[in-house]
């Protein structure tokens, strides 16, 4: 069989028409992410926009594991361990976010990373000539729905952990420290308001600001417009989980979009997107409080 090379005149030519290809879908893509930052339908129902940082990563991953298949197509070995670790990697975004606002989504998202994961690793065993491509192929086929489940259970589980975490009672221990009153101020664009030390016991249930905001969404019901009760909480994970993390931007955009939505307070809303913008945000934040600001 005569040796095959992609590097003569007509083939070389075919490259590279296709990675401009690829080029311009990435940069299209990623322009389009920018404009609609609230790429997902499931998350236009959710309080805070930034989110949609979550639908950025998985994006740029699934790019990355087309552009990967051009870039790394003459090492088999290389382009499975990068199947790997980008599958991983989106595993991990749906099961340290938990950006969609219906539970069931977040579950069936991490269940599928995870399949695509496993069936990657079945590819990284077979170039490896650890398993021959029957064996590979039955391991795909009997893993592939236990790698699913495992996924989805997975992050059921750290949802339901989150849940336990939040009930009236433990909110109005944490937030019984909060004043009756709002104390937001503003001087030179920052908000006077005290911060959680770093030895306060509050910061074993406030995990991440991440969390705070899943948290704080766990008093919302999806297509369910929440009672005056579950605002009121989820106001209060929001007031407590920025004194914990004052240097978070991300918290502050969400809590900023939590105003506006459900206290249909303008005036602190902008005063938390003020305060974020000091905050060294993310280029991706950088563009959602450009968007919240315009409107």
């Amino acid at each position: 069989m005569p040796d095959y090379a992609c590097w003569s005149p007509y083939n070389a030519v075919c490259c590279v028409i296709s990675l401009f290809v690829l080029l311009a879908f990435i940069f299209s893509s990623l322009v389009m992410t920018v404009v609609d930052f609230e790429s997902s339908p499931e998350s236009k129902e959710l309080a805070a926009a930034p989110h949609s940082t979550a639908e950025f990563r998985l994006l740029l991953c699934r790019v990355l594991f087309a552009f990967s298949q051009i870039i790394l197509s003459a090492s088999a070995v290389l382009l499975s361990i990068a199947n790997v670790a980008l599958g991983l990697h989106m595993t991990w975004v749906i099961y340290s976010n938990i950006p969609y606002y219906r539970p069931q989504v977040n579950f069936v998202r991490c269940g599928c990373y995870a399949a695509v994961t496993w069936a990657a690793l079945c590819l990284f065993a077979l170039v490896n000539h650890i398993l021959t491509p029957a064996q590979s192929s039955a391991v795909v086929l009997i893993g592939f729905i236990p790698s699913f489940l495992f996924g989805y259970l997975l992050t059921s589980y750290r949802l339901l952990a989150i849940q336990n975490k939040v009930n009236v009672a433990t909110v109005g221990q944490l937030t019984s420290r909060l004043p009756a009153e709002r104390q937001e101020t503003v001087t030179g664009g920052y908000q006077n308001v005290p911060t959680v030390s770093e030895n306060d016991p509050v910061r074993e249930v406030f995990e991440s600001d991440l969390i705070t905001e899943v948290m704080a969404r766990c008093f919302f019901k999806p297509k369910t417009e929440p009672g005056p009760e579950s605002i009121e909480m989820a106001d209060k994970i929001f007031r407590l989980g920025v004194q914990t993390f004052p240097s978070s931007a991300y918290l502050h955009v969400c809590y900023a979009r939590f105003l506006e939505i459900y206290l249909k307070r303008s005036d602190l809303s902008q005063l938390y997107l003020d305060r974020a913008g000091y905050l060294n945000p993310s280029v991706m934040l950088k563009f959602i409080i450009y968007g919240l600001a315009l409107g």
